[in-house]
C-alpha cells in the first residue's frame, strides 16, 4: 500500500471524485462526437437553416430575460407598499406642486425641551 492510497482512506476519499469526473468527461465526449456525426449527416442548407432557427431563438430568449428582468425590478422598486396608498413619485401625484404643509404651523420644536447641551464658556 502506497503512502497516497493510505492518506486516501484516512480521508476517507476511496476515488469516488474521480471516478464520477471520468464518468462526465466520458459523457461529454460521447455528446460531442454525437454532435459530430449528426452535422455531418446534414446538408448544408439544413445546418444553415438550424444555425438561423438558433439565432432567432436566442434573441427572443434574451427579449424574454430583459423583460423579466425588469418586471422583477420595478417589483423591487414599487412591489413593497405595506398599505393599499397610492404610489408617491410613480403616480401622478406630483409633490412640488402640493400645497405647503408646514406654512402656518409654527415651529414644531419650540415647545419641546433642547437635547442639545449649551455651549460651554470658557
Amino acid at each position: 500500500m502506497t503512502f497516497k492510497e493510505i492518506l486516501q482512506k484516512l480521508r476517507g476519499d476511496n476515488g469516488e471524485k474521480d471516478d464520477l469526473k471520468s464518468y462526465v468527461q466520458q459523457l461529454s465526449k460521447e455528446r460531442r462526437a454525437g454532435e459530430i456525426v449528426e452535422e455531418r449527416a446534414t446538408s448544408s442548407n439544413e445546418r444553415e437553416l438550424k444555425r438561423l432557427y438558433k439565432e432567432i431563438r436566442d434573441k427572443q430568449i434574451k427579449e424574454e430575460l430583459e423583460y423579466m428582468r425588469k418586471q422583477r425590478q420595478e417589483d423591487i422598486d414599487f412591489g413593497h407598499q405595506p398599505l393599499n396608498t397610492k404610489y408617491i413619485l410613480k403616480g401622478g401625484h406630483k409633490i412640488l406642486k402640493d400645497r405647503k404643509l408646514f406654512v402656518n404651523h409654527g415651529n414644531m420644536f419650540s415647545n419641546q425641551k433642547n437635547i442639545f447641551k449649551p455651549k460651554r464658556k470658557r
